[in-house]
């Protein structure tokens, strides 16, 4: 053997050497990355390049509950939320088309039990060369109790947002009741008609049944309706009321039932209506008989159902609410006319409770006197300490046509005129009452009145009502509209 054929073969034996480290190296790295890959803290994948599973270790089959075998041969999209799938598509191949630049974002992977948990998802290629790529690598990180926690906490702001838009409502609600006329907020009197409607208070109070208050206008339907809300398991609640003769029917259903921002030309923000504030309390429904024949199956659904939509809304809001309705309209007669629901009037009609007027319970009379007197003296910071007899009998004696609300407005006046502590009314005045002729004065006094409550489409409170026009409360305009028989035309 010469001299060359010793080098070749020490050469040989150099090489052979070198690629068995080589291969050892190798099978150590190869080692290495099974061991990283099987037992990483986190789901570790490789796939095609179009997103098809070629391996994933124990951590992916613990986050998605599904056997590596089974996921084996998977498309790594389909193992996304339907509604993250398109997304996972769009990922796979935003990173075919860069070969190699990393991706990463967040996701919901399906989960055996028909769930899903959220992951944080890395996918990067791996190319060879220039054959370009070839495979896939993918992190799957689980991040499902972060991201729960984080939409537990979305969901308890929400809850704190939306109760704080709920007392925000409710507190506009009540600076606007401060804004209108006080009502004594007893019930007064002695009388067995009183005594009667007493008991029926208290019998009704505690239930969730819808009432119906019949009586003519002044005789206190409102009062009644405070006290039965006040005393019932609502009253941490204000109760909250509308006066379906006050407003035109375009707005009724609006403050009603609310609106959506953009419903209609000049809805600028959403609105919640009357039924959506009382959630949970009591909606008192005055002058009921008033409402618009078209608006009645919607108030119908409301009192059956207790659900509605905004105007303009698709979503329905379920609500629960206890309805007073209350009307000096003969119910049952405008049923035969067609101009009330027959359904509605039966399911307003559940507890009916009639409020006498005052000419039928006079016995009544010195008791409200007394509280009238007490009230208006102490607003006025006056000393009233004697009513005369005769004021007492000639007070007695008034047919009342207005009744308490009459009552209410003639002791007002004589607290503001009375010189000294004895309560001084003015009997011959008081005695004309509603039934002489009307005077030229009263004439046009009306026609003017009508005219304002025409330019505001009826509308009697509120910014722009009849009554801010005229500059007078919204008490005495409505007391005044009575005194001259004015009402809305139908």
């Amino acid at each position: 053997m010469g001299h060359n054929d010793t080098r070749d073969i020490d050469n040989a034996d150099r090489h052979s050497g070198a690629a068995a480290g080589l291969r050892a190296a190798l099978r150590r790295s190869e080692s290495w990355f099974r061991a990283f890959f099987e037992d990483a803290p986190a789901g570790t994948l490789i796939a095609s390049p179009d997103g098809l599973l070629l391996s994933v270790n124990q951590r992916m089959s613990a986050i998605t509950g599904v056997a590596e075998a089974e996921l084996v041969g998977r498309s790594l999209a389909d193992l996304a939320h339907p509604d993250d799938n398109d997304a996972v598509a769009e990922m796979i191949a935003a990173v075919g088309e860069s070969q190699q630049a990393p991706r990463a974002a967040e996701h919901r992977f399906l989960t055996a039990d028909g769930g899903h948990r959220w992951v944080l998802l890395g996918l990067t290629g791996h190319a060879v060369g220039e054959r370009g790529l070839d495979a896939l690598l993918g992190l799957v990180i689980d991040i499902d109790e972060r991201k729960r926690g984080e939409e537990e906490l979305r969901d308890a702001y929400e809850k704190i947002a939306e109760l704080t838009r709920r007392l925000e409502r409710e507190n506009q609600y009540l600076r606007l009741e401060a804004d209108l006329e006080y009502h004594h907020d007893e019930i007064v009197g002695r009388g067995p008609l009183t005594t009667k409607l007493l008991r029926q208070v208290e019998q009704v109070a505690g239930t969730r049944s819808t009432v119906l208050l019949l009586g003519e206008t002044g005789t206190g339907k409102e009062v009644v309706a405070r006290a039965i809300h006040n005393v019932s398991s609502r009253s941490d609640r204000a109760m909250v009321k509308i006066n379906c003769a006050a407003l035109p029917p375009s707005l009724i259903e609006q403050e009603l039932f609310g609106r959506e921002k953009g419903a209609f030309t000049g809805a600028d923000t959403r609105q919640a209506g009357r039924f959506e504030v009382a959630d949970g309390s009591t909606l008192f429904l005055d002058e009921v008989g008033e409402m618009p024949i078209e608006l009645q199956p919607k108030l119908l659904r409301v009192l059956q159902e207790q659900e509605f939509e905004r105007i303009g809304g698709t979503t329905t809001l379920r609500v629960d609410v206890r309805v007073i309705g209350a009307t000096n309209r003969d119910l049952a007669q405008l049923v035969r006319e067609g101009r009330f629901r027959e359904d509605l009037y039966y399911r307003l009609n559940v507890f009916p409770i009639t409020v006498s007027p005052l000419r039928e319970r006079r016995e009544d009379i010195p008791l409200l006197v007394h509280a009238f007197v007490k009230e208006f003296a102490a607003e006025m910071d006056r000393r009233i300490d004697t009513i005369p007899a005769r004021v007492m009998k000639a007070l007695e004696g008034h047919s009342w046509p207005g009744n308490v609300r009459e009552l209410r407005n003639v002791i007002e006046r004589a607290v503001i005129l009375s010189p000294g502590p004895l309560l001084e009314v003015d009997i011959p005045e008081m005695a004309l009452g509603r039934d002489e002729e009307p005077t030229a004065l009263d004439a046009a006094q009306r026609a003017h009145i009508i005219r304002i409550l025409e330019r505001t489409d009826w509308r009697v409170r509120g910014r722009g009502g009849a009554a801010e026009l005229l500059e007078v409360k919204p008490t005495t305009l409505e007391s005044k509209m009575l005194r001259l028989g004015i009402s809305r035309p139908r």
